[in-house]
């Protein structure tokens, strides 16, 4: 998440004659809204932090994409799924369906007449689960928007046992609102962010902001989780949440993202991110937030590569093979 203005050919993301579009019907006024389910909050139609990667890293056609029709996936499921049995455990059973086996009989084969038995996907209004295969001729199906499988609820439970005496859980715990949504105004566009967990006053009566973050067994040391922060943009999502709740309410939050390990020994590592993450965050989400702004003016929502790439191969190419 490194791009700058300069990445687009003449662009001055500055420019006097830009002028904002209207306000899209499909956004609320600006405002803090808890309890907000998250298919509401994925249809409003603004920019958040995800499309703002998109437009640095990948292209602007991306963040365009991203903002019109938001994205959804099963790693985002599961990590709905981890929130929610974290931070509200006690509307987990109402809000996530846990697939069961595909009901549908066989027609052929050793096992013919026995339920199919692969993982479900699509759910009857009689309480049936068929997989992709078989849901073809049952008319009355969908698909849950929150669901997860049941190895997927074996080890959220797994990781909640081991890491719930920890002090930062407790913390979760705390008076406050979980998945929380924000609609800020930002130079005329309409802003969002989503947050895990908001504590309105915190040890010191300032507000937190929790994030949860998933990380793979053994990838928990301070190296590994520094390198994910870097990698996947989350100090410029950090700074664009820390912005937005400043920009609504005038306070400036504290902002902790909580490590959890998805395997063997479950632990957990809570990380301030401090004043030096923050200022990196925002010189990033500043510098993306230009480019998606200069894109908007100029309707010019290129992809990642207008010309033939005829780049070299990257240095540890060269190494391996021994070009020179």
């Amino acid at each position: 998440m490194d791009h700058s203005p300069e990445t687009l050919p003449a662009m001055d993301a500055s420019a006097p004659d830009w002028q904002p579009p209207p306000w899209p019907s499909g956004c609320p006024e600006p405002g803090i809204y808890p309890g907000i389910p998250y298919e509401d909050y994925r249809a409003w139609p603004a920019i958040n932090a995800t499309a703002l990667k998109h437009c640095a890293t990948l292209s602007p056609k991306h963040a365009r994409a991203s903002v019109e029709a938001g994205t959804d996936s099963l790693a985002r499921k599961f990590g709905r799924a981890v929130h929610c049995y974290f931070l509200e455990r006690e509307r987990f059973v109402e809000r996530f369906a846990v697939a069961g086996p595909c009901c549908e009989p066989l027609k052929s084969g050793e096992r013919q007449g026995q339920p199919c038995g692969i993982s479900g996907r699509f759910l009857t209004t009689t309480r049936e689960w068929y997989c992709g295969t078989h849901v073809k001729g049952h008319d009355d199906v969908s698909e849950p928007v929150d669901m997860i499988q049941a190895s997927d609820l074996a080890d959220i439970e797994r990781m909640f046992e081991a890491a719930k005496s920890h002090a930062a859980v407790a913390l979760l715990r705390a008076h406050g609102g979980c998945e929380v949504s924000l609609l800020w105004e930002r130079e005329g566009l309409p802003c969002k962010a989503r947050f895990d967990k908001l504590i309105e006053k915190g040890p010191r009566g300032e507000p937190y902001i929790i994030d949860l973050k998933k990380c793979a067994a053994y990838a928990i040391d301070s190296a590994s989780v520094e390198k994910s922060i870097v990698n996947y943009g989350w100090d410029a999502a950090a700074a664009w949440y820390v912005d937005g709740l400043e920009r609504l309410s005038g306070r400036t939050a504290k902002f902790l993202w909580l490590f959890l390990e998805d395997g063997p020994p479950y632990d957990i590592r809570p990380k301030a991110a401090t004043r030096g993450w923050l200022r990196g965050g925002k010189i990033r989400i500043d510098s993306a937030f230009n480019v998606y702004r200069w894109c908007l003016g100029t309707q010019d929502w290129r992809g990642v590569s207008p010309d033939v790439d005829d780049e070299e191969p990257p240095d540890y190419y060269k190494k391996r093979f021994a070009i020179r």
